[in-house]
């Protein structure tokens, strides 16, 4: 019987192996160096796990090569295989095992900064704006993909495609804090956030952001003490709440440049054809894991299974999240405790975004 794939002999030691740094670079998206230290992160994890010994580095480099490829191109299988001199099955097997390998190290590389990385980036968006106390910004993305077997009418967003929900903090540096994946397309931005173990944090962990300190986002969002978004433009804006809007606007341009570098590095996340929604979420994350692993090794870049929600879905919610608080039921905020924190919070970010014109109005 006639074999079905035969292997074609690529001598991947000349064709890759021996590439200069801009042509590696260009192909694999790092540059020498940063390969090497990602190969040593992956080896000490492996090894740790016993997944890999240490005698068989060669194995472990092709591993990656192939890994990186699929993520940074929109090949197939087939051609990688082709590309490598291997089978289809050996490239599967050796992403799957990366991209599980990446997100185990997600906590190691996305992680919510400390007291004096949240001053230091503070202090680089008020060099960049004069907005004070900004430590990150916020906002939702859809990554396209096939329609699932089962409720594909949840993931059809708001252009008419399926797609899932990335959300992403971001530093000045580009640099992602925290991120929320795998929340079907047909949700807005307001929802995915109080899906997301963020909002909790952010409404009842007093140490997660100094007082002075704030994530700033787009209009979707929910004005909270530690959530600054624009005013609402009805035509009536004072000057210095424009001159508010703009600065604000200014900066969080940063997560609109995150998401173009994250998407125009790794090209396999523009659109997935996954099996399943998990192998869809960990392809996303492991992109984010290398996005922010270019980052720390100082290289310049180029272009889960559904949770309850935090705060649930409930026609009474939704107007309070607008600052709707007239007629609540009685019982209302003992059914829900984390209500009276979003009410003080929201009323307390209204006086924060108040004292901030004053202050931007001085400068």
């Amino acid at each position: 019987m006639e074999k079905k794939w035969t292997v074609i002999p690529v001598d991947v030691s000349t064709k890759f192996q021996s590439m200069g740094d801009p042509a590696f670079r260009l192909h694999f998206r790092l540059n020498r160096a940063t390969f090497e230290a990602l190969m040593e992160v992956i080896a000490n994890y492996m090894e740790g796990k016993i997944l890999f010994q240490r005698g068989r580095m060669p194995e472990l480099d092709l591993m990656l090569m192939k890994s990186i490829w699929i993520l940074a191109t929109p090949d197939s299988f087939r051609s990688v295989a082709v590309t490598f001199g291997t089978y289809p099955s050996t490239v599967h097997r050796h992403y799957t095992r990366f991209i599980a390998t990446l997100c185990d190290l997600a906590p190691r590389f996305i992680k919510w900064p400390d007291a004096d990385e949240r001053r230091t980036i503070a202090n680089a968006f008020h060099t960049h704006s004069g907005f004070p106390g900004i430590v990150g910004c916020i906002d939702v993305t859809l990554v396209t993909v096939t329609a699932p077997l089962i409720q594909a009418k949840r993931y059809v967003d708001r252009h008419h495609q399926n797609s899932i929900n990335i959300q992403v903090v971001c530093d000045h540096q580009l640099l992602v804090r925290d991120i929320h994946v795998g929340e079907a397309g047909s949700m807005n931005d307001a929802r995915v956030f109080r899906r997301s173990p963020l909002c909790k944090e952010l409404l009842s962990n007093p140490d997660i952001l100094e007082p002075n300190q704030h994530l700033i986002g787009d209009g979707a969002y929910a004005l909270t003490y530690k959530l600054l978004v624009p005013f609402r433009n009805n035509g009536h804006l004072t000057d210095s709440e424009k001159k508010y809007n703009y600065l604000l606007c200014k900066c969080r341009a940063r997560i609109e440049h995150c998401f173009g570098k994250l998407f125009s590095q790794w090209r396999r996340i523009k659109f997935l054809h996954p099996y399943d929604f998990e192998y869809a979420v960990e392809t996303i994350a492991a992109s984010v894991v290398l996005h922010d692993f270019l980052i720390l090794n100082g290289q310049d870049l180029d272009k889960f299974e559904d949770g309850e929600d935090i705060i649930p879905d409930d026609p009474v919610f939704e107007r309070m999240f607008e600052g709707d608080y007239d007629a609540l039921p009685e019982d209302f905020s003992m059914r829900h405790p984390l209500l009276q924190l979003l009410r003080q919070a929201r009323k307390d970010g209204i006086l924060k975004r108040q004292q901030l014109v004053e202050y931007l109005k001085s400068c």
